[in-house]
């Protein structure tokens, strides 16, 4: 071991990794957002029937990170988690 190059512990390599880990966060979310096939998705419109007070819906579509999808519930939130890998829901 020379006198000129210090040792790091495991601690510290944990530290040093975790703070570019967290100066980098943003970038990751928003590549994990774009990549990941689960994700939240808003409502963009719905086919329904009955009264506006009272609907019953046929439909709904929803706009998220892989576009529109279209997903049949009787329910149809304004905000959904949806995993587009299948749409039967």
């Amino acid at each position: 071991m020379s006198a000129g190059t210090p040792v790091l512990t495991a601690i510290e390599w944990l530290a040093r990794i975790a703070g570019v880990l967290a100066t980098r966060a943003p970038l990751l979310l928003l590549i994990a957002f774009f990549v990941s096939p689960v994700g939240p998705h808003m409502r963009f419109s719905g086919q329904y029937y009955g009264t506006q007070d009272n609907p019953r819906f046929v439909s709904c579509t929803y706009l998220g990170s892989r576009g529109l999808q279209e997903v049949r519930t009787p329910t149809c939130p304004i905000f959904l988690w949806l995993d587009t890998r299948r749409n039967d829901q």
